[in-house]
C-alpha cells in the first residue's frame, strides 16, 4: 500500500491540541483528523502479502486510497498544531508532505528528520513513521507510531493500522492483532478495523473469530474472506456459497473463481470442479492457476498423463516464476510416481532459479539418488539417501529413502545394513516386492553359515516369485552341496527344486510359508486363503495349519471358527502349548467359560514363571480371581507377582492384604495405588496421581468422579473423554473386542451423560439423551427402563411431554418398581448399569438439582487387567511353526513395473470356509473341565447381557394410566 497526501500542504504549521479535560474518549474522533493525513488504504493479496494487490481492495478503500488526509482549513488547525515562529520548518514540513504525495519517502523522510530536531510534535511524528514504512523501516517506523499512540490513543484508526502493518512485515502476528483489537476498542465502528482482523485471524489460522469480525463488515468484497474462514472451519457447502457471491462482484470475481474451484477440489467434487475450471478459464486473467487446478484433478482422478499435458501447458504459459515451479515440481513427482526418474531429474533441471522450499530441494536430491542407483553409483546413492533421512523433511517419502538406501547396500554387500533398513519400513508398512525378495535373501545368506537349517527355509519361501531371478534356486542347491557331496537323499532334494523351480509348482508346504509371510506382514485375507488351499492340497492333516487358520479367524475376529481350528491343531499334536492362551479367549469371547478355565489352567501346567504370570493374567481377565491366586501361590515373588497378587486381594475385598502385599514391592511405585486402595477402606474419593495398577486411564476415571462430585461438571467431561480417548488409542489388535471394554466404555458414556444431567441447559440436555438412548440399545431390560426414565425426567423438566410420555412408557414397561416411585413420588434411587453393586455402594449419591427426590450415583471402576496377548506375540509362534528369515543376491530394482515375473495375489474379499475344520472338530472328544465358583462372575455382573423378563401385566397397565395423568 502507498501512502500519499492528495492536496496542496498548508503554508502555516499547525498546532498541536491542548489539553483537554476529562474523559479521554472525547479528546477527538475520528472525524476530527488533520485533513493532510488521509486514511491508509491496504491492499490484501491472497496470500496476506500485505497490501500488494489492489485488486482485491474493498470498495471505502478505493475511494480513499491515501493514509494521509486533506488538509484542512487553518481555521481548524489553528488549534490543535503546534505554531512555530520559524517559517522554514513550516515550509520543510510542507515540502515534506509534498513529496510524501509523490510517493518520494526518502526525500521525505530526510525533511521530516532535520524538523524533528526542533519539532517533535504528533503530526510530524506520525508523517515520519508513515515514511518509514513505506521503505521497509518498520522497526524504525514503529517507535514513531508507538510515540504518537502513548500520546493520543484517539488520534486516528490509520494509525493502528500503519502500526499493524509494520507489525505483519516483521512477522509479529501475536502484536498485529492486539493492535488491532485495540483498533477496534477504540474505533468500535471502523468496518476498517473489523476487514483487516479479519483478514489477520484468517492468517493466524482463527477461522471462527475471524468470522465473527468479517460478518460486522457490511462490504460486498468481504464475501471472499468471508469463504475462506468457512473454508478453514470446514464447512465447505457454506464456504462455496461465498465463494459464489465473490465471483459475482468484478473486483473479486477472479480470486472468487479460483477459490470457487479450490473448495470444490477440496470437497472432491470433481465433476463439478472440471465444469467451474472449463466455463472460467477463459474468463480470468488467472488462467494458468486455473489450469495448475485442472492438472490436480486429473492427478486425483488417475489420469496422470493428461496431469502432465495441463501441467506442460501451465510451464509453456505462464510468465508467473512462483506457478512455473510449482507446476514443474507436481510434473516431477508425477513422473517419481510413474517411476520415470529420468525424466522427474529432467523436469527438475528446467527450472529457473532457486528452489525455495526444502521439501522441493529435498525432492530434487531424492531424484538424484535414485539415478545415482540406476546408474551403478551405489556409494554416490547411499550417501544422497542418508542425508534425506538424517533430515527427514520427505516424511512421505521417508520408506522409499529407506527401502532405496537397502538396495544400495544389497548391492555392495552391505547386508546387514541392508536388512536394518527393510526392518524400519516393515515397522510401519509393507514392503514392495522387489524390495522383500532383496530383504529374504540377505538375511539367509547371513545365517547360512551358523544356521543352515533357518538359512533353507528362508531360501525355499521365496521360490518363484521372481521367475527370472534364480537366487533362491541356487543358493538353496549350495547348501545342500555344501552340507555334503555323499549323500544322495540330498542331491535328490536339490534336484527337486530345480525341477520345482522350473515347473514353477505350487504344493502345500509352499503355500504354507507363504501364509505365514503374509500373516506376518499383516496380510490376514491373503493368509486366509493360502492356509486355505494349503489345506485342500495338504495329503494329510497338520497341526500347524490348523493353527494358522486359527490365528486368522483371531485376527477376523470370527472367534468361534477360531476355537474350532485351535482344537483340531491341538488333537493333532497337543505339544503346541503356545496356542492355549488364544484358544481361550476365543473360547471366553464365545461364552465358552469351561473350556477358557481349563486352556488358562493347562497353559501353567509347567509351573514356568512367564507361562504362570500369563495365566494368572488371563484368569484375572475372566475374573477368576481365586483361580489366579492358586496359580500365583506357585510362582516365584517378584515386583509384578507382587502386583497381581495386590490386584486379586483387591477386587476380593480384603483391601488389607492387598495393601500388605503392596508394600513388599521393591523397584515398582505403587504408592499412589497404596492410597486409592486407602480411599476404598475409607470410602472416600481423593485423586492422587497415577499409579501403576490404577493406570493413567483409572486414575483420570477417579479424578472425572472428583470433579463430578465437586460440581465442576465442565472439568468432569473433558477428563472423561480423555479416559475415552485412552480406551481407544491403546485398543490391542486383537480381543479388542470384549466385554470389560464394553462395559467400561458405557460406563464412561454414562459419566458423561450424568455430568450433563446434573447440569442442564439446552445443550446439555441434547448430549445426554443422545448417551442415554444408546446406552438403552445394549443393556439389558431392568438397565433400560431406569436409563429411558432419567429421559423421561429430563424431558419433562423441559416440558417435552409427549416424549417424556413415551419414555415413561418404555420405562415402566421394563423397570416398573422404578417407574411406580418416581411417579408417586417417593424417593427414587436410579442406578443403571455397576452404580448399585456392593462396591458401588460405597460412594455416595448426587441429588438432582431440579428435584431432591431424585438421586443418582457415577460409575465407579475398579481396574481391569485385559488379556496381555499382542499381535507380535503371535508372529513368534508362527515363526516357531516353520522358521524363515529373508534372502539376499542378485538385488531386484523396485522401481522396476513388472508385468511378467511377478507373483499376483487376490486382493478379493475372503469367504471363509470353516466346514473342514468343523468335519474334524466333530471328532474331537469333549474335554472334561473342573467347575470353577468365579467363573461366572463377570456374566452375572454384566450389565450387557439382555435378559428376556415378564413384567407384571397388571402393574404396567396401573403405570401407564399415571403416566398420561402426568403427561396430559
Amino acid at each position: 500500500m502507498l501512502l500519499k497526501i492528495s492536496t496542496p500542504v498548508p503554508s502555516s504549521k499547525p498546532s498541536l491540541p491542548k489539553k483537554v479535560k476529562g474523559n479521554i474518549l472525547n479528546i477527538r474522533g475520528s472525524s476530527q483528523t488533520p485533513t493532510f493525513r488521509k486514511k491508509f488504504s491496504p491492499h490484501l493479496n491472497k496470500s496476506f502479502n500485505c497490501y500488494e494487490e489492489p485488486s482485491v481492495l474493498p470498495s471505502y478503500n478505493r475511494q480513499s486510497p491515501s493514509i494521509l488526509r486533506d488538509t484542512l482549513s487553518s481555521k481548524k488547525t489553528k488549534n490543535r498544531l503546534r505554531i512555530t515562529t520559524r517559517f522554514s520548518t513550516n515550509s520543510l514540513f510542507s515540502q515534506a508532505k509534498t513529496e510524501m504525495n509523490s510517493k518520494n519517502y526518502r526525500k521525505a523522510l530526510d525533511m521530516l528528520n532535520k524538523i524533528i530536531q526542533e519539532d517533535q510534535g504528533i503530526d510530524i511524528l506520525y508523517c515520519r513513521g508513515v515514511c518509514m514504512m513505506h521503505l521497509k523501516l518498520y522497526n524504525e517506523a514503529i517507535f514513531d507510531l508507538k510515540q504518537v499512540l502513548e500520546q493520543n490513543p484517539l488520534y486516528d484508526e490509520q494509525l493502528y493500522i500503519a502500526l499493524y502493518m509494520c507489525y505483519v512485515h516483521i512477522n509479529d502476528y501475536g502484536i498485529a492483532l492486539k493492535i488491532l483489537t485495540n483498533a477496534v476498542k477504540s474505533f468500535p465502528k471502523s468496518s476498517k478495523c473489523y476487514f483487516l482482523r479479519g483478514q489477520l485471524l484468517n492468517r493466524l489460522k482463527m477461522y471462527e473469530k475471524a468470522l465473527r469480525d468479517l460478518l460486522k463488515v457490511e462490504d460486498s468484497e468481504v464475501n471472499l474472506h468471508i469463504a475462506e474462514s468457512l473454508k478453514g472451519m470446514n464447512q465447505y457447502e457454506k464456504s462455496l456459497k461465498y465463494y459464489i457471491l465473490a465471483c459475482q462482484i468484478p473486483t473479486t470475481k477472479s480470486l472468487g473463481t479460483i477459490g470457487k474451484i479450490k473448495i470444490l477440489y477440496k470437497m472432491k467434487k470433481l465433476s463439478e470442479c472440471l465444469k467451474e475450471i472449463q466455463n472460467s478459464i477463459l474468463l480470468t486473467d488467472n488462467h494458468y492457476y486455473i489450469l495448475y487446478y485442472s492438472a490436480k484433478v486429473q492427478l486425483l482422478q488417475g489420469d496422470l498423463i493428461q496431469s502432465g499435458l495441463i501441467l506442460e501447458q501451465v510451464i509453456q504459459n505462464t510468465n508467473d516464476q512462483i506457478m512455473s515451479q510449482k507446476a514443474l515440481c507436481k510434473l516431477a513427482m508425477i513422473k517419481i510416481k510413474e517411476k520415470d526418474f529420468y525424466g522427474a531429474l529432467h523436469t527438475f533441471q528446467r527450472i529457473t532459479g532457486k528452489l525455495q522450499s526444502k521439501k522441493k530441494q529435498s525432492l530434487f536430491r531424492y531424484t538424484e539418488a535414485i539415478i545415482s542407483l540406476m546408474k551403478r553409483k551405489f556409494s554416490e546413492g547411499i550417501i544422497l539417501l542418508s542425508v534425506l533421512i538424517e533430515e527427514r523433511v520427505l516424511i512421505e517419502y521417508m520408506n522409499n529413502c529407506f527401502v532405496y538406501r537397502a538396495y544400495g547396500y544389497y548391492a555392495i554387500a552391505e547386508y546387514k545394513k541392508c536388512i536394518e533398513d527393510y526392518e524400519i519400513v516393515k515397522g510401519t508398512g509393507e514392503l514392495d516386492k522387489a524390495s522383500e525378495f532383496n530383504y529374504t535373501i540377505s538375511k539367509a545368506i547371513l545365517m547360512a553359515k551358523d544356521n543352515p537349517k533357518d538359512a533353507w527355509n528362508m531360501f525355499k519361501s521365496i521360490k518363484g516369485v521372481f521367475s527370472k531371478n534364480p537366487m533362491p534356486e541356487i543358493c538353496l542347491v549350495c547348501m545342500l552341496i555344501s552340507e555334503t557331496i555323499d549323500d544322495r537323499k540330498v542331491l535328490k532334494k536339490a534336484s527337486r527344486i530345480l525341477d520345482l523351480g522350473i515347473k514353477r509348482r505350487s504344493d502345500s508346504e509352499m503355500l504354507f510359508i507363504k501364509s505365514i509371510l503374509f500373516y506376518i506382514q499383516d496380510e490376514y485375507e491373503k493368509c486366509s486363503l493360502s492356509i486355505k488351499d494349503c489345506i485342500d492340497k495338504a495329503e494329510e492333516n497338520v497341526a500347524t495349519h490348523y493353527a494358522v487358520r486359527g490365528f486368522c479367524n483371531v485376527v477376523a475376529k470370527s472367534y468361534t471358527e477360531a476355537v474350532q481350528d485351535f482344537t483340531i491343531a491341538l488333537q493333532l499334536n497337543e505339544n503346541l502349548i503356545s496356542i492355549y492362551p488364544y484358544r481361550g479367549v476365543s473360547a471366553y469371547l464365545t461364552d465358552d467359560y469351561n473350556l477358557a478355565l481349563d486352556d488358562f489352567l493347562f497353559y501353567c501346567h509347567d509351573s514356568n514363571q512367564t507361562s504362570s504370570i500369563l495365566s494368572a493374567k488371563l484368569l484375572l481377565f475372566a475374573s477368576c480371581y481365586s483361580d489366579a491366586l492358586q496359580v500365583l501361590e506357585k510362582t516365584e515373588p517378584n515386583d509384578e507377582v507382587l502386583v497381581l497378587f495386590s490386584y486379586c486381594y483387591m477386587m476380593l475385598g480384603d483391601y488389607t492384604l492387598a495393601i500388605e502385599n503392596l508394600s513388599k514391592i521393591k523397584i515398582i511405585d505403587v504408592s499412589h495405588d497404596i492410597l486409592y486402595i486407602q480411599n476404598i477402606i475409607n470410602k472416600n474419593l481423593t485423586y492422587h496421581g497415577i499409579g501403576y495398577i490404577h493406570n493413567r486411564k483409572y486414575s483420570l476415571w477417579i479424578k472425572g468422579l472428583c470433579d463430578l462430585y465437586d460440581l465442576d461438571y465442565s472439568s468432569s467431561i473433558e477428563t472423561f473423554q480423555d479416559v475415552l480417548e485412552i480406551m481407544h488409542t491403546s485398543e490391542s489388535e486383537i480381543f479388542s473386542d470384549n466385554i470389560v471394554i464394553e462395559e467400561e466404555n458405557c460406563e464412561v458414556l454414562y459419566n458423561i451423560a450424568l455430568c450433563n444431567t446434573m447440569n442442564l441447559n439446552e445443550t446439555n440436555k441434547e448430549h445426554a439423551l443422545l448417551i442415554l438412548k444408546e446406552l438403552a440399545d445394549v443393556v439389558n431390560i431392568e438397565h433400560r427402563g431406569q436409563l429411558f426414565l432419567i429421559c423421561a425426567i429430563i424431558e419433562l423438566q423441559y416440558k417435552n411431554k409427549e416424549s417424556a410420555e413415551d419414555m415413561l412408557e418404555e420405562s415402566a414397561k421394563c423397570s416398573p418398581e422404578i417407574c411406580r416411585q418416581y411417579l408417586d413420588g417417593e424417593n427414587v434411587n436410579i442406578l443403571p448399569l455397576h452404580t448399585g453393586n456392593e462396591f458401588s455402594e460405597k460412594f455416595p449419591l448426587l441429588i438432582w438439582p431440579w428435584n431432591d427426590k431424585i438421586r443418582f450415583r457415577p460409575a465407579v471402576t475398579m481396574p481391569k487387567i485385559l488379556p496381555s496377548l499382542e499381535l507380535t506375540d503371535t508372529y513368534e509362534i508362527l515363526k516357531g511353526f516353520f522358521s524363515f528369515n529373508t534372502v539376499n543376491p542378485r538385488p531386484e530394482a523396485p522401481w522396476l513395473n513388472r508385468n511378467k515375473g511377478s507373483i499376483q495375489f487376490t486382493e478379493s474379499i475372503l469367504d471363509f470356509d470353516v466346514e473342514e475344520s468343523r468335519k474334524a472338530s466333530r471328532k474331537l472328544p469333549v474335554p472334561n473341565v473342573k467347575q470353577c465358583h468365579s467363573q461366572e462372575i463377570r456374566k452375572k455382573n454384566s450389565s450387557f447381557v439382555k435378559i428376556k423378563e415378564t413384567k407384571d401385566g397388571e402393574q404396567v397397565a396401573g403405570l401407564l394410566n399415571k403416566i398420561k395423568k402426568i403427561c396430559a
